[in-house]
């Protein structure tokens, strides 16, 4: 991801937007997998759900351009930080 940034606003928007949403759902996906069922759990579990979000944002922006672009990945953001 780090490698296409300087380039997200060009032709390597999908890069950026796709592993973007790869990190954030793996990472967190890993960890509901290996907690046992537990409060913690539960927690990761609803992150999970704001990861998805953000996820499917950060994909749509990769594949649009322009202003659209801008906004689905200002709201993928938004998720984010809203959604922790």
């Amino acid at each position: 991801m780090s490698a296409a940034l300087p380039y997200a606003f060009g032709d390597f928007g999908l890069a950026v937007g796709g592993a973007y949403a790869l990190m954030q759902i793996g990472r967190t996906a890993f960890i509901v997998t290996v907690l046992p069922p537990s409060p913690l759990r539960g927690n990761f579990e609803r992150v999970l759900v704001w990861c998805v979000a953000s996820g499917a944002l950060a994909v749509a922006g990769g594949l649009t351009h322009g202003h659209a672009r801008e906004l689905c990945w200002l709201l993928a953001v938004g998720v984010d930080v809203l959604g922790c």
